[in-house]
């Protein structure tokens, strides 16, 4: 399948269009970065950090996205890599 030449806009935020626009450049298109969204977390209120004080009585955790898994990996959890 190819583009040919089409330009198609990529609204991923900047950190995340590499991916897109290189799979659309490499079918023949040509990527237009024009981001529309900006990722954010949420910030740390006090709702929030009793919800991950108790975390281990969840059976389970369901992110809705990559964004925001790692966001949350990043601000609430403290995670010992070996």
């Amino acid at each position: 399948m190819t583009l040919k030449n089409k330009r198609i806009l990529v609204t991923r935020p900047c950190e995340q269009a590499g991916y897109l626009s290189s799979l659309i450049k490499n079918h023949g298109g040509i990527s237009v970065r024009f981001p529309t969204i900006e990722i954010q977390s949420l910030e740390r209120t006090e709702e929030l950090l009793k919800c991950f004080d108790r975390i281990n009585e969840y059976d389970f955790i369901i992110f809705i996205s990559q964004n925001a898994a790692k966001i949350a990996i990043k601000k609430f959890f403290k995670i010992l890599i070996i």
